[in-house]
């Protein structure tokens, strides 16, 4: 028995010092020492003003990846690598498409990549002003002409034939039959002509009238058409033939061979015409052919 006590207060003898409830620094529980590592004396708490360790002076990327380098704007930055390509698309990356590449009507489209339009301007910067958009060939595009309701009231005593601009428009006989033609024409220069020919050898005349846009313009015996015997020049039907040396037709004296005409063209102003210098349709010499022109512009 002696010797399990002393056994005992030799143990008791060996161990440490007595286990405390409180730390001495404070009051809370004792974290015992850990394997391998030191005591703590305290359990330390983060300090909000050491959350954000980052400088305010530094430079911080942006979202896109470049910073601001403490001043300065932002925008697209310009690949001194890429050289810009005139293809509708921004190359070298500095917000402009195409730059540098020449834009004949100033419209933001560079030539290289502008159309044609029909809007009196050279848009794709080759010379050439609505070009394919000239449908008639009058050198005049469509989208810049105005167009005409033009209608043409003719008889002749006794036969005719005739062109609109070197298209044949009919051929007719009779004094006592009217022709009436209605064309939709273009701005520019037009050419009517009549060829007259007397069949019965009894009398002959011309009567006709132009109507624009529903307001009679050209009458036989206002003095605006002109007219030849004997055979016209080659080229009479064209634009821009020289009919200064032809007559002018002359208001026949005597109308009572065709009675009491009513209607168109009279209702125009129009009167009957031929070639005799008195007026004279009766006569022998009146019994012959007669060619007429008529060369007007519309605006």
């Amino acid at each position: 028995m002696r010797t399990l006590l002393l056994l005992s207060a030799g143990l008791a003898a060996c161990a440490g010092p007595e286990l405390k409830s409180e730390h001495p620094d404070r009051a809370g529980g004792f974290a015992p020492e850990e394997e391998g590592g030191e005591t703590p004396l305290h359990d330390e708490e983060e300090d909000p003003e050491d959350e954000d360790d980052s400088d305010p002076g530094s430079d911080e990327e942006t979202e896109d990846g470049s910073g601001d380098g403490g001043g300065g704007g932002g925008g697209t930055l310009k690949d001194p690598v890429v050289p810009e390509e005139c293809n509708g698309e921004d190359d070298d990356g500095d917000g402009e498409i195409d730059e540098d590449f020449q834009d004949t009507d100033g419209d933001g489209i560079a030539d290289c990549m502008d159309e044609e339009e029909c809007d009196g301007e050279d848009n794709d910067g080759d010379g050439r002003i609505d070009e394919g958009f000239d449908e008639d060939h009058d050198g005049t595009a469509d989208c810049l002409e105005n167009y005409y309701d033009v209608e043409f009231h003719v008889t002749v005593d006794d036969t005719w034939t005739g062109t609109i601009d070197g298209e044949g428009i009919g051929a007719s006989g009779g004094w006592s039959h009217l022709d009436s033609f209605e064309w939709e024409l273009s701005s520019g220069t037009h050419v009517l002509t009549v060829h007259g020919e007397d069949l019965g050898e009894a009398i002959s005349a011309f009567l006709g009238s132009v109507v624009i846009d529903g307001e009679p313009a050209f009458v036989t015996g206002d003095g605006s058409w002109a007219m030849r015997t004997g055979g016209p020049e080659a080229g009479w039907m064209s634009e821009g033939f020289s009919d200064a040396h032809w007559d002018t037709p002359v208001p026949c004296v005597d109308t009572t061979p065709w009675g009491d005409w009513e209607g168109l063209p009279y209702d125009h102003g129009a009167e009957w015409v031929w070639f005799h210098p008195d007026g004279d349709c009766r006569t022998p010499s009146s019994w012959r052919e007669a060619w007429f022109r008529l060369e007007f512009d519309l605006p």
